[in-house]
């Protein structure tokens, strides 16, 4: 047998996704003679994850490693002969055979092979904390937090010839190949869009901040000695930055439809409104500053807010196991850049209002003064935020790996009067994650042109270990 190998060719590579065909051959070598019961040739994927910690001051490391794929088809003997023969041994003399092969990627229909196994020990930890009871496969992933602590969502073409051998020296080989399931076919954490109740979040994501306006130099003089010590010379401003998801690509869920949804290669704006609301109108934050008095002397300034910064970036949070359980952290910059616009309150807009963070966040000496059922909103101009939409890779969850992304908005605004007392109005929201996919896709044909978080070192093809999955 010295001498004999075994090379897998694929004919279409690409980055295959749901429905795609992979089609290759198995080239098998035989340089004398070969004895064989068969060849298989098999598309196998895989979610393996691994990590360590230290146990009383000892170093253990653990590993999982969970079948999401695995379609076996024996390409030798060749179908027309396993029809006819019932021999179980074979001989191939010296030369180059070449047994061509085709596998098709399933849809969400498919349930991943860990869970149909049922075995004893197989953990389904993450399904289970989301009330899932299985699992689909998941696009190809690899990211390491050391050389120790990794996960990998892995497919590849393993052939194998199986030998009559007592000590059975099996040839193997095995190439990687690459898949995303279809952005519609994805399998995502439902329990990430939820609030603590587990009901499904709404379509808008809300953050509120104050902002310190002082009230007019003619009032604080006119206050007693009493009233200067004990009462406050400025009013506190809620304002409330707003995300609002568009119906770009709705996701019906089992507990309904949500728009929190990004698509990389887009613009922001296609998915997303964002606007700026207070509770107080322009006419109520000058009485409460005391500028509406009719024995004012002079002219008084509106009152303004200046928007200074803004930032928005995407916030990969996963989670995987091993010996114990990893949490990772990854942030991706799409804009970070200085603003410098100031809007007068009076240019804010009067619109309905049933969100509970500007009642919760006005000064309650105020409270008869305010209608909790209107706000005051300014839309912000798409030219002042929106930016290209990177992509980082698919939501997903398999039973040891969960992969959840935010999108992270920072306002940064202060009083006209008062520019450097900068507030900044933070808001993260939960939301799925979608490839870049449709006309505008980019063509992957080698590993070269794949996504950077795609490609995994060749040391994580473990071949002589995928019969120890779960």
């Amino acid at each position: 047998m010295p001498g004999n190998s075994l090379l897998i060719h694929i004919d279409n590579p690409q980055l295959y996704t749901t429905g795609s065909t992979v089609r290759g051959c198995a080239e098998l070598l035989v340089e004398d003679k070969l004895d064989l019961e068969c060849l298989e040739v098999e598309l196998l994927g895989l979610a393996k994850s691994r990590n360590h910690t230290y146990v009383n001051g000892s170093y253990t490391a653990g590993e999982e490693k969970h079948r999401l794929l695995q379609i076996t088809t024996m390409v030798f003997p060749p179908p027309d002969v396993q029809d006819v023969t019932t021999s179980k041994n074979y001989t191939l003399t010296s030369g180059r055979y070449n047994y061509p092969f085709e596998f098709v990627f399933p849809g969400k229909e498919h349930v991943a092979k860990c869970v149909t196994d049922k075995k004893t020990f197989h953990s389904k930890y993450y399904l289970k904390k989301d009330k899932r009871d299985h699992a689909t496969l998941v696009g190809s992933f690899y990211q390491e937090e050391t050389s120790e602590d990794y996960f990998v969502i892995q497919y590849s073409i393993k052939g194998r010839v199986k030998t009559p051998s007592l000590f059975k020296f099996n040839i193997k080989q095995s190439v990687p190949i690459y898949f995303a399931p279809r952005n519609s076919e994805i399998f995502f954490s439902l329990l990430h869009l939820c609030d603590r109740s587990k009901n499904l979040l709404s379509d808008e994501n809300h953050a509120c901040q104050r902002v310190k306006y002082g009230i007019d130099s003619e009032v604080k003089e006119s206050k007693s000695f009493l009233k200067k010590l004990l009462s406050s010379n400025s009013v506190r401003v809620p304002f409330e930055l707003n995300v609002r998801f568009k119906e770009t690509s709705p996701i019906e869920t089992e507990k309904g439809i949500t728009n929190r949804v990004l698509e990389a290669g887009n613009r922001l704006s296609k998915h997303v409104d964002l606007d700026l609301s207070t509770s107080f109108s322009y006419s109520n934050l000058m009485d409460a500053l005391g500028m509406n008095r009719s024995d004012k002397k002079g002219i008084a300034h509106p009152p303004a807010i200046k928007l200074t910064h803004i930032k928005v970036k995407l916030i990969s949070k996963v989670r995987f196991l091993g010996a114990t359980e990893t949490y990772s952290t990854l942030k991706f910059d799409l804009l970070n850049q200085p603003l410098d616009l100031q809007i007068n309150l009076s240019d804010f807009e009067k619109v309905d209002y049933n969100g509970p963070h500007l009642v919760n966040y006005s000064p309650s000496k105020y409270a008869d003064k305010l209608d909790k059922r209107v706000c005051y909103r300014l839309s912000l101009e798409p030219s002042w935020w929106d930016c290209y939409v990177n992509d980082i890779g698919q939501s997903f969850l398999t039973c040891n790996i969960r992969k959840n992304v935010e999108l992270y908005i920072r306002l940064t605004i202060a009083c006209a009067d008062n520019p450097e007392k900068e507030i900044k109005i933070k808001n993260t929201a939960p939301i799925v994650f979608y490839r870049q996919e449709g006309s505008n896709e980019p063509s992957y044909h080698e590993e070269e042109q794949l996504p950077p978080y795609m490609p995994a070192p060749a040391v994580h093809d473990d071949d002589s270990k995928s019969s120890d999955t779960k």
